[in-house]
């Protein structure tokens, strides 16, 4: 047995679980059975108590918190990093993967109090270090596998900090450890923060050594230090942690912020890991090209590369705490990458959605309302207690007449046998005995099922014994299903969970479609176990599409070399594929200009990440973000935005990125005369700077929330009269709410693809403003008589 610790330092929270999760998948794709130990330092016995709002506030690098409490098979009650570990790795693990203090101590106490001891006095050392030496070979040796394996490798991580007082029995533990199962068997990776300060832009790595020499100093030496960053790791900074960390630079990993967690196994798989872990290790490992890292290569770049929404509306109870639905929305993520969308999350407290909302705060129940009936799709999970589940009747009753795809799960399931006995069965006091103990009509009983039936509602799945009603389904309905159980869980990144994978499929308007290919995907979704060939040898064939590319000096298409059986795919795929395979037809480069802390940063987040922070760091100079979007059928677009620094200090730098931008965001906090008041200086300063070109603006009223507080200091109608004299469209937006954001990108997006087809906005050499990528599909667009991407007097700027 193989065991690797994954420790942290400076501070908690900063991905070790992603870290220990990925390091387990690249192990794994190499054909090793692999299982994972999560040790939380708590006195807690599981996370079964913690309320959503107390457990797991991290600091993230765009790595999720950790706030929900994660179900095992066993039904266990753990740490969310159980649920990582199951996801990437694709296994199932039982409550004793889980170790904690209070778990420790209580086995030792029980020991004590048996008398296994003999009398002797029990200490921290040898007892509490020994029990949790036990623990760790005794649950490594235990299957994960559906094959029933016993595993190679056990990934285990500490959690907390280096130092932490309520880690040291494990750290000490580990130290002993190390030299029971011999050096070969036993390493250490240690994840660490190296902090890049705004102010000075500069990479700092004095935390990461004191982290290490404390690391040191307890007995542990790391063999491999992840260093977590927002940005690549600078070579000389690498070898600077090299030198004072007592490490190779090859030990060195950086893991700095990559636009999807599915893509850091492929970092650490490109830095070697794999390699230096079968070395240090002697792990029985082939350096080839893996299956399983390809798909999750080819899920990543999905990831990146979506162009199409689905939104779905999450009705719940905890929605100010988003992560407290984290399995909820993983689910979700899993089902709309595997029909190649791009999700949306829509919040609604169901509190607001209650009459007693509309009546004291009016604006509030119009907002919940409008985000419910803009969705796709409806979403209620589960809960606890009866405040808001009145709102989420309701929602649930507007998705049944909507006919809008529903989902309820658990607790939304029974609300959806609750709604449906009131308003189509007509018992109007029909409850939950949970919620009202003297309902005249406890309709949560199998006794009533019939009744049910008769009218529509199927009870189409039950408990092994047949006593449980566990799915139900509305007939003449494009998509109302409940389900008692928590499908959430058992959801994985390439096997999405059937229940979640329907709403989507309803939601996007695809169901039927998929349902009439006998419930598969096109041959094109080969990352995902519901494509349609589950052949090994095709799935790689069909991958090799996505390497197709334009030599854009001979304006070749290139394919790779195909065995004899594949006569005739080059040509049927060679017209296609600049069209078809090329990710964008255009590139334009839009500036955010503004204030500084008007929010043009937390704007860009929401729109390209769906994030939202309430402290942000200011830019320093200028940051840079790229998003896809699709313009029109066909047309993908990628837009490139410059985050410009609002100080005066940084104006020198951002003025020089005034001539390369085709597009500008103008923003303004509505709060803020003063911001208002300087958008004309910014405007003028744009267009001064430009010429001979043109750019293109939308002015944004950002922090339109503030609205409903009375704060706002600048009044629509003058913003509006300003944006008129300016030559530019004016919208009002939230990054907070996510009221109009999209739209506002959006707005201008198209705004400047209007001007390429009108030629007010021209292709010229020299200039990035707007690029041109694949001028050989153009070509065959106009061949082909369809609608051409520039106006007819600049093709030859465009196609030569």
């Amino acid at each position: 047995m193989k065991y690797i610790l994954v420790t942290g330092g400076v501070i908690s929270g900063i991905g070790k679980g992603i870290i220990a999760s990925s390091v387990g998948t690249i192990l794994k794709s190499c054909g090793l059975h692999v299982t994972a130990i999560k040790i939380d330092p708590y006195i807690n016995i599981d996370a079964g108590t913690f309320s959503p709002y107390e457990h797991g506030k991290s600091f993230s690098l765009k790595f999720p918190s950790s706030c929900e409490v994660f179900v095992l098979d066993d039904g266990g009650e753990v740490d969310l990093d159980l649920g990582n570990y199951e996801r990437f790795l694709d296994i199932r693990l039982i409550r004793d993967n889980n170790l904690t203090t209070g778990k420790i101590y209580q086995s030792v106490i029980n020991k004590e109090r048996r008398g296994d001891y003999l009398g002797k006095t029990v200490q921290v050392v040898p007892h509490i270090t020994d029990a949790i030496q036990e623990w760790v070979m005794k649950q490594a040796k235990i299957s994960v596998d559906d094959d029933g394996v016993e595993p190679q490798v056990c990934v285990i991580e500490l959690g907390g900090t280096v130092g932490d007082i309520e880690s040291m029995p494990f750290i000490e533990a580990f130290r002993q450890f190390q030299f029971k199962v011999k050096r070969e068997n036993f390493c250490n990776i240690h994840v660490s923060l190296i902090p890049q300060p705004k102010t000075t832009g500069e990479q700092k790595t004095k935390p990461t050594q004191n982290s290490v020499r404390e690391l040191r100093g307890l007995g542990l030496s790391p063999d491999l230090i992840v260093c977590r960053c927002t940005t690549p790791l600078e070579t000389s900074v690498k070898e600077k942690i090299s030198m004072f960390c007592h490490v190779e630079p090859t030990q060195v990993i950086c893991v700095h912020d990559v636009s999807s967690i599915y893509r850091v196994p492929l970092l650490l798989e490109d830095q070697g890991v794999v390699n230096y872990l079968r070395q240090r290790l002697n792990l029985p490992v082939e350096m080839r090209q893996r299956q399983m890292l390809t798909k999750w290569k080819e899920m990543a770049d999905r990831s990146d590369r979506l162009l199409e929404h689905v939104s779905i509306a999450l009705v719940g109870k905890y929605t100010k705490l988003s992560d407290s639905y984290t399995s909820v929305i993983k689910a979700l993520q899993h089902s709309a990458l595997a029909i190649n969308h791009k999700l949306e999350v829509k919040y609604v407290d169901s509190a607001d959605l209650e009459v007693k909302t509309m009546q004291e705060e009016p604006v509030k129940y119009h907002e919940a309302w409008q985000k419910l009936c803009s969705a796709d799709g409806v979403l209620v999970p589960g809960g606890f207690g009866v405040r808001g589940t009145e709102g989420k009747m309701l929602a649930i009753s507007w998705a049944r007449k909507q006919n809008k795809p529903f989902l309820g799960v658990c607790l939304g399931m029974q609300l959806a046998v609750c709604e449906f006995a009131r308003n189509v069965l007509g018992w109007e006091d029909a409850n939950s005995t949970e919620f009202n103990p003297e309902t005249k009509h406890p309709v949560v009983n199998p006794e009533l099922k019939h009744h049910f039936e008769a009218k529509g509602l199927h009870f189409v799945g039950q408990d092994v014994e047949g006593e449980r009603m566990e799915v139900i389904e509305l007939e003449d309905h494009c998509y109302f299903v409940g389900v008692q159980y928590h499908p959430e869980f058992t959801s994985r990144p390439i096997k999405p969970s059937p229940p979640y994978f329907g709403l989507l499929l309803a939601a996007a308007g695809k169901l039927q479609s998929y349902l009439a290919k006998g419930c598969r995907l096109s041959p094109r979704d080969t990352y995902s176990d519901r494509s349609e060939s589950s052949s090994p040898e095709v799935d790689i064939l069909e991958l090799k599409l996505a390497s197709l590319y334009i030599n854009r000096q001979t304006l070749e298409v290139h394919t790779p070399a195909q065995p004899d059986s594949c006569t005739g795919w080059q040509e049927q795929f060679s017209i296609r594929a600049p069209m078809d395979l090329t990710l964008w037809q255009y590139q334009f480069r839009i500036i955010m200009l503004g204030d500084s802390t008007v929010g043009k940063s937390s704007l860009l987040k929401r729109y390209t990440e769906d994030m939202f922070l309430e402290s942000i760091n200011q830019t320093v100079g200028v940051d840079f973000y790229v998003h896809f979007l699709e313009v029109e059928p066909g047309v993908r677009v990628k837009l490139q935005f410059w985050d410009t620094a609002g100080q005066e200090r940084f104006r020198s730098v951002t003025r020089s990125y005034y001539r390369n931008s085709v597009g500008g965001l103008l923003v303004f906090d509505m709060t803020s005369r003063d911001s208002f008041d300087h958008i004309k200086e910014w405007h003028a300063e744009v267009c001064e700077r430009v010429q001979p070109h043109k750019v293109l603006f939308v002015l944004v009223g950002q922090k339109s929330d503030r609205d409903a507080h009375g704060e706002r200091a600048v009044r629509r109608e003058e913003a509006e009269k300003l944006a008129g004299r300016l030559g530019m469209p004016y919208i009002e937006a939230s990054a907070k709410s996510g009221h109009n954001v999209r739209e506002s990108f959006e707005l201008l997006t198209r705004r400047v693809y209007q001007g390429l087809l009108s030629g007010e906005v021209q292709l010229m050499e020299g200039w990035d403003g707007v690029k041109c990528a694949a001028p050989q599909a153009l070509r065959l667009q106009r061949a082909s008589g369809s609608k051409p991407g520039t106006a007819p007097g600049n093709n030859k700027k465009c196609c030569g």
